[in-house]
């Protein structure tokens, strides 16, 4: 009995994250998430008070599996390769899973008129975090960048490779320096 409950929510939350992902929590009813995964309702209630306590679900995941990601790269690399590999990540057009957890967290912290105080609660929370680690990295790294403000560099270099993100799309074939090219080349200007 524990795994079914287990597997239902389970569902539940990949169906949300899918939906989430491609329309945002605002473009994708609840009826959506109980359609992808045949649940009805009463089950629904179950397990979740409401679409904006799964919204936030789907967000704590998301961002326990990118900060896992972003642990795992610090205490792989010097402080400089960790700071592009993050950025990288979070500019990054790829479907692997930290890039595709930004992704989804970007989307959810694009702004609109219903979105949920949980869900904007989090979402900031996830980002001043984020702004941090960067901060943390520029102070250890030498460079032009560590060398006057850390902070505003990393509220600097966080929004643009958001940015980036949101502008970039998938990767193409031409002659453009991707999005992680350019932020790696205004990291390492002189």
């Amino acid at each position: 009995m524990g795994r079914r409950r287990t597997d239902t929510r389970r569902r539940i939350l990949i169906a949300a994250r899918n939906l989430y992902s491609s329309h945002g929590s605002e473009g994708a009813s609840l009826d959506d998430v109980l359609s992808a995964t045949g649940v009805t309702k009463g089950a629904f209630y179950h397990y979740f008070k409401s679409k904006d306590a799964l919204c936030q679900a789907v967000i704590d995941e998301a961002v326990a599996a990118y900060q896992e990601h972003v642990t795992a790269v610090i205490s792989r690399h010097p402080p400089g390769e960790a700071l592009e590999r993050i950025l990288t990540t979070l500019s990054s057009p790829d479907a692997a899973e930290p890039a595709a957890c930004v992704r989804l967290l970007i989307r959810l912290t694009l702004p609109t008129q219903s979105s949920p105080d949980g869900v904007a609660h989090r979402t900031a929370e996830f980002w001043r975090w984020h702004a941090r680690v960067i901060e943390d990295l520029l102070r250890v790294r030498p460079g032009p960048a560590a060398a006057a403000d850390p902070a505003a560099h990393a509220e600097l270099l966080l929004r643009l490779a958001v940015g980036a993100a949101i502008l970039h799309g998938p990767a193409s074939a031409t002659d453009t320096p991707s999005a992680a090219d350019l932020l790696s080349r205004i990291l390492n200007a002189g």
